[in-house]
């Protein structure tokens, strides 16, 4: 079951009347002191910050010149706090975490720790809407740990409560049980930490959520009248008025618990108040979730009239929210490749005119007497010569920025359609409860493999997508690569089972320490190993070497499969490079697994090379600086 996260606000700011930040912009002009102008830039940022965020954007860098002018350090810290600010709310993450990050160390030097805290906080927000839940759970409890010791109780409630739910999602993306539950425990210590100090604060709406997040952990651990006393303690606090969305969750969450236990008359109750609920406040994700179990409780009770009319409103409402999503994403696409094309534009037409300028420059300085009127002759071919091929290299850069815009948007809308069709189909004839039915375990089989594959495609897609716009930060630190590697052939053993695949790990040493990226590296030996699984022939087997040197370190993975022939080896690490080689069980293949390894080795220090032979098998060699 997927959850509805809530997450307290963190750039919170006082509201400002549109009178008010008038009067301070005409304030502005009669102003002759800088430590006044900068207070009231402060006021400006706050006042602007959600409502005009590219206004906040210009007054936080008018406050940071200003303090800087000034050697004031304490306003040159809150400058930089105040620029990561509006980099935040503009979505630009990366730039964000910089300031956040510069302004921590100048609050350190300024001993003053409460501005630490928030800023702490304040990058995990950043790494949170990221979706890198690691990251965020650190600077969360980085941030926390400070709050603790200053007694500042809001902010340890709505912390405690934003790194459970961190924990919650990584709960919900696991599938060994033994680590759910333990993840699990993590939501709920920090839960309750979260709950006590909204008590002391008798905040009674921050309390009702937290109920909402107890009943949840309650539900996953299948204590289901627990969860529904929990979810009715919320509904209590939580005022409908405020927050409509909230109680139609407490409702929808109700009726879950319910049709698990089989009370299914009740469920239904529960579940027609949370639709009638979201459909007035048209909030989409939530209407098909109950309109999924809805379908379900009606097909339990044999009403199976019923659950078909609602699984077809099922189809038709899941039919609007993936196409929301997916123009949604189309456009965020879209403007990506529009904006990186006029920047690259830019730059070039920048390049070249300067060029011309200086070669301007050089020809009028060296025209004289008679060679005059033949000097300007050439100086006009040469800069006739100039601007065709500047018009010429920009052609061709925009046509290869077009053709792959639209390779990608082609793609995405015809590749991830068709993954999750066969989803949707398939789960409209689970959804009719047809126990009886033999396709019944196709039926699943097939769902589970569909989502893999759409899932994968999406994760591969935007991976390659975050690369070339250089929004990936990485995160250095010392591993053992004996372990890793270790972990991730582990979690890929249930794969290579299936095709009855033996794996093996050689080392020269029993702990290879190396300085990188983890997470950065695991992508790396997954794509490779699942490569591996995937082009191998069944009963055949794989290894992988791991050799150390005083300055190199080489990871090899060998298969037995069925190899690659050599003119399609050059291509192999391009985008949607995809060899003449087929999988060996039909698997799916998107051609981007290769390119993502050699991107992401370009980015941590590392070379790759393949060697193969068709129908023996293939070896990639990777090479990284101990």
């Amino acid at each position: 079951m997927k959850w509805f996260i809530w997450t307290f606000a963190l750039l919170v700011t006082p509201g400002y009347s549109q009178t008010n930040l008038d009067s301070l912009q005409n304030a502005l002009a009669t102003v002759k002191h800088d430590s006044i102008r900068l207070k009231i830039y402060s006021q400006l940022i706050k006042g602007h910050l959600y409502a005009k965020p590219e206004l906040a954007q210009v007054y936080a860098s008018k406050f940071d010149s200003v303090a800087t002018a000034l050697q004031s350090e304490i306003d040159i810290a809150f400058g930089k706090n105040y620029l990561g600010m509006v980099r935040y709310v503009n979505n630009d993450y990366t730039k964000a975490i910089s300031y956040y990050l510069e302004a921590i160390d100048r609050f350190e030097k300024l001993k003053i720790p409460l501005r630490v805290g928030i800023a702490l906080n304040n990058i995990g927000a950043c790494y949170q809407y990221r979706e890198e839940p690691r990251q965020t759970i650190d600077y969360y409890q980085k941030a926390l740990a400070i709050f603790q010791k200053l007694n500042e109780t809001t902010w340890i409630g709505n912390v405690s409560h934003n790194i459970a739910n961190e924990y919650f999602k990584l709960a919900n993306q696991t599938t060994d049980q033994g680590r759910k539950l333990r993840l699990l425990n993590s939501v709920e210590f920090n839960e309750k930490v979260a709950l006590h100090s909204f008590q002391l604060q008798k905040d009674s709406y921050s309390i009702g959520l937290a109920y909402i997040v107890l009943g949840n952990i309650k539900y996953e651990k299948k204590n289901l009248e627990g969860s529904i006393k929990d979810y009715l303690q919320a509904q209590k606090l939580i005022p409908y008025a405020d927050d409509p969305v909230s109680i139609g969750i407490v409702n929808e969450n109700i009726g879950n618990s319910l049709f698990e236990l089989k009370r299914y008359d009740e469920s239904i109750v529960r579940l027609e108040k949370a639709i009638q609920i979201f459909k007035a406040v048209k909030a989409l994700p939530n209407l098909t979730k109950s309109l999924d179990v809805l379908a379900r409780a009606y097909s339990a009770k044999k009403d199976y009239k019923r659950a078909f009319g609602i699984q077809r409103e099922f189809v038709t409402q899941s039919d609007n929210l993936f196409n929301q999503e997916k123009d949604k994403a189309m456009l965020d696409v879209l403007k990506k490749y529009e904006s990186a094309k006029k920047e690259q534009e830019n730059q070039l037409l920048n390049q070249q005119l300067k060029q011309e300028q200086q070669q301007r420059l050089a020809y009028g300085v060296g025209l004289v007497g008679l060679l005059l009127f033949s000097g300007i002759i050439g100086y006009f071919l040469v800069k006739n010569r100039q601007k065709n091929r500047l018009i010429e290299r920009q052609n061709q850069k925009l046509s290869e920025l077009n053709r792959e815009k639209n390779h990608l948007i082609s793609m995405v809308s015809h590749d991830l359609n068709t993954p999750f069709l066969t989803i949707k189909t398939w789960n409209s004839l689970l959804k009719l409860n047809l126990q009886d039915n033999p396709k019944t375990t196709e039926a699943v089989q097939a769902i589970d493999k569909s989502a893999v594959q759409g899932m994968t495609l999406i994760k591969n897609i935007l991976d390659v997508e975050k690369a070339e716009t250089n929004q990936r930060t990485l995160t250095l630190q010392k591993i053992d690569l004996v372990e890793l590697t270790k972990e991730v052939v582990d979690r890929l053993t249930l794969s290579a089972q299936a095709k009855n695949l033996t794996m093996y790990i050689e080392s020269t040493d029993k702990k290879i320490a190396i300085l990188t990226d983890k997470h950065l590296m695991i992508r790396v030996l997954e794509n490779l190993l699942s490569n591996a699984i995937k082009y191998s022939y069944p009963g055949k087997k794989i290894w992988v070497g791991l050799e150390s040197s005083l300055s190199k370190i080489r990871l090899t993975v060998k298969d037995e499969g069925v190899g690659i022939g050599s003119g399609d080896i050059p291509k192999l690490f391009t985008k949607y490079g995809v060899a003449a080689s087929k999988p060996t069980s039909g698997e799916h293949s998107t051609g981007l697994g290769l390119h993502i390894v050699k991107r992401i080795l370009d980015e941590i220090g590392g070379e790759i090379q393949c060697q193969s032979e068709v129908r023996k098998g293939t070896t990639f060699t990777v090479t990284l600086e101990a």
